[in-house]
């Protein structure tokens, strides 16, 4: 941490070696990876930071997490949920007619507006960003969500896959209450 540079682009910079670290935890099975937080209404779900995903897939990533049920039914989708519950979700895609679909996460998943002749992933895993922190006054219980996806249908689903997420959930859980903290 330098003082007097930029905080948003030091953050953005601890946040993605951060991840390029724990994402090299997968060997080249995670193909792309994004922190998702509350924007500044607190209403959506937004990228701050996404690793190997086009424009066009971190354009589309605002899941609903304001007050309106209707709404977080329809536009929260698997993020949302995650967000509200605190507990890890890992989807496992199939294919359904010309679509590629989730059959796990309870219907949460939002198909993409387009369809895919192939899967832009096989498998993803929604790990919360949970608030252990006694650096942050508010008692935020969620910071945001990590999204993980990857080719391998399998990959997130060992005890070991498990453990790898909870800490890299940890480590960017302290770097965010840190800066919250200094903000």
């Amino acid at each position: 941490w330098t003082p007097g540079i930029n905080r948003k682009l030091q953050t953005k910079q601890l946040l993605e070696d951060i991840l390029l670290s724990s994402v090299g935890d997968f060997g080249e099975s995670v193909l792309r990876v994004a922190i998702l937080a509350p924007d500044a209404a607190g209403d959506n779900l937004e990228s701050l930071i996404a690793l190997s995903m086009p424009q066009e897939s971190i354009n589309n990533m605002h899941f609903y997490i304001g007050s309106n049920t209707k709404m977080k039914n329809e536009k929260g989708g698997v993020p949302a949920d995650v967000f509200f519950s605190g507990k890890t979700c890992i989807g496992h895609m199939m294919k359904a007619g010309d679509q590629w679909i989730c059959r796990d996460c309870q219907g949460k998943y939002i198909l993409p507006s387009k369809p895919y002749p192939l899967p832009l992933y096989r498998s993803f895993a929604v790990v919360p960003i949970i608030n252990n922190s006694t650096l942050t006054q508010h008692a935020t219980k969620c910071l945001g969500v990590i999204w993980l996806d990857s080719l391998n249908e399998q990959v997130f689903d060992s005890e070991e896959t498990n453990i790898i997420l909870s800490l890299l959930a940890s480590r960017i859980e302290a770097v965010l209450c840190i800066i919250n903290k200094f903000s």
